[in-house]
């Protein structure tokens, strides 16, 4: 096992013993990891957290089932409707 596998295994029990009681996921418990990915340097992880939390509830469904043909489609219809809402805003 990698040392990264062990810190996310260290984070997943942290959460279950409430180890952040103000933590979004301390009153949603039991917590389950639906999603990891490599990254070679911890800002990369974090860039990629932040990314992740700005997506809708369907494309994040899509990326824990692995169904990135989905999350493709859904990522273009984003960007569609923020076309079209700046089409409307610019005459």
């Amino acid at each position: 096992m990698k040392l990264i596998d062990v810190k996310v295994l260290q984070q997943i029990a942290q959460h279950q013993n409430r180890a952040f009681p103000t933590c979004y996921t301390a009153s949603r418990l039991p917590v389950e990891l639906a999603f990891s990915q490599p990254c070679s340097i911890r800002e990369e992880a974090l860039a990629s957290e932040r990314q992740i939390k700005g997506w809708s509830r369907k494309k994040k469904e899509a990326m824990m089932r692995g169904d990135w043909d989905e999350v493709s489609r859904l990522a273009q219809n984003t960007l569609r409707q923020a076309q079209g809402e700046r089409r409307k805003k610019n005459p």
